[in-house]
């Protein structure tokens, strides 16, 4: 067993793995590694689709690799939504698409490297991160698994290359539009170059210091009990003004969690909490969520949102407005040209009885992904979308069954194949 295999095979154990596979030389040897790794527990692969310039490139890519070594391939649907930061929204899109396709016994494998650890390392510095941040990509976390982290990038190229496996490169690797390419092709190569030779192994030494430490401060922050008051998450005054600054931050952090948020909470939020702990004013974080003091408790309250619309018919609807938005609705043979990400819903027509509609989330909706169903707030969640939005997003539904969560994810039984009639929803936007 070769030293990459080897890597693999003290990471997951028998543990049956998913492979996340985007087209590149790292994630191919990554595949190449865990198939002769043999770990007893079952080997597939998964393609994350963004709908990007270069997706069918990276996505045919990742097919013949999978042709060339015998492995089954998963391609899922990773819509990216509208903002800002794309390579942040294509991050939460690729992940929460994934987790939702795997089952709680498998783990997921991605081909990140020392190099993508340096690059992190150094973003974050720049944004003034703190430990936890400055700790870089985690080896483990919940079914996330990296176990390339002590390779090259450039060693698993070589690799790849010798073993003839197909791979491309990504297009956006080369954009100066992003952060981590202008750092990985030109602030590394002149810091490197002119002020510190071994910058890039530096800082993943740097990251594994802090990773103890947040690891240990982490612990510490436990024992700070989160509780449940009136629906509302609380935690004990005493404790978090009493507690080192570092401990209490990430008891507020595990709070925030608890609200829904998926990034848990900025600095500013952070320190709102503690100044209400200390004292302070009542104060709004997050957008939706009031901190106020309550006897020996701080409680973290989401703020009451306005009414949802009531459920919508489109049987015969060209558009219609939901939650201040507009939205027009076309019919038409598929395949459709390639549509923005984000604003777009498209589903197999309904047939003849099955009214389709729009409708809010309901508590316990789920969403048929194919093996399954995941819960529709844990999707919305994951994709980034603020707590205050999440229960009057718009659900598309078919004969009373939910067909999309709009512009994030189609059920399998409703997504379009050729030949089949369509209903496009868009969602207008206006300059």
């Amino acid at each position: 067993m070769n030293r990459f295999a080897a890597a693999v095979a003290d990471f997951v154990g028998e543990r049956s793995c998913v492979v996340a596979v985007g087209g590149g030389a790292d994630s191919a040897m990554l595949l190449q590694a865990t198939l002769e790794a043999d770990t007893g527990g079952g080997v597939r692969a998964v393609f994350a689709f963004h709908g990007l310039e270069a997706s069918h490139l990276l996505e045919a890519s990742a097919r013949k690799l999978t042709e060339t070594l015998g492995v089954g391939l998963c391609v899922v649907d990773a819509s990216i939504l509208d903002g800002s930061d794309l390579e942040a929204r294509a991050r939460h899109a690729r992940y929460a698409a994934i987790e939702a396709s795997i089952t709680d016994e498998e783990l997921v494998l991605t081909g990140h490297t020392a190099d993508d650890q340096a690059e992190t390392v150094l973003m974050r510095l720049m944004r003034g991160s703190g430990a936890g941040g400055l700790a870089g990509i985690p080896a483990r976390r919940g079914p996330w698994t990296r176990p390339f982290l002590g390779f090259g990038r450039r060693e698993l190229r070589t690799e790849a290359e010798r073993l003839g496996l197909p791979f491309v490169d990504d297009p956006a690797n080369d954009d100066d539009r992003f952060l981590r390419s202008r750092i990985r092709h030109r602030l590394l190569p002149e810091i490197e170059k002119n002020y510190a030779p071994g910058i890039a192994g530096d800082l993943v030494r740097t990251a594994t210091l802090l990773a103890d430490d947040d690891e240990f401060l982490s612990s510490l922050g436990t024992t700070i009990e989160v509780s449940t008051i009136s629906g509302h998450v609380a935690l004990p005054v005493a404790a978090i003004v009493s507690a080192p600054t570092p401990v209490a931050t990430r008891a507020i952090r595990r709070a925030l969690r608890q609200c829904g948020d998926a990034y848990p909470g900025s600095r500013d939020d952070v320190e709102a909490v503690l100044s209400v702990a200390h004292g302070g004013a009542t104060a709004v974080i997050g957008g939706n969520i009031e901190v106020r003091r309550e006897q020996s408790m701080v409680v973290l309250a989401t703020s009451s949102p306005e009414p949802c619309d009531p459920p919508l018919e489109l049987d015969a609807a060209s558009s219609f407005v939901w939650g201040h938005q507009r939205y027009r609705v076309e019919r038409r043979p598929y395949p459709v040209p390639q549509r923005t990400s984000g604003r777009f819903t498209v589903v197999s027509a309904p047939v003849s009885g099955d009214v389709p509609a729009v409708r809010a989330v309901l508590p316990g909706d789920r969403i048929d992904i194919g093996v399954g169903s995941t819960p529709v707030a844990e999707t919305l969640r994951d994709h980034g979308i603020p707590v205050g939005n999440r229960s009057c997003w718009p659900l598309v539904t078919i004969g009373g069954k939910i067909a999309a969560v709009h512009g994030i994810r189609t059920a399998v039984w409703a997504a379009p194949h050729n030949g089949d009639d369509v209903m496009i929803i868009e969602r207008e936007v206006h300059s």
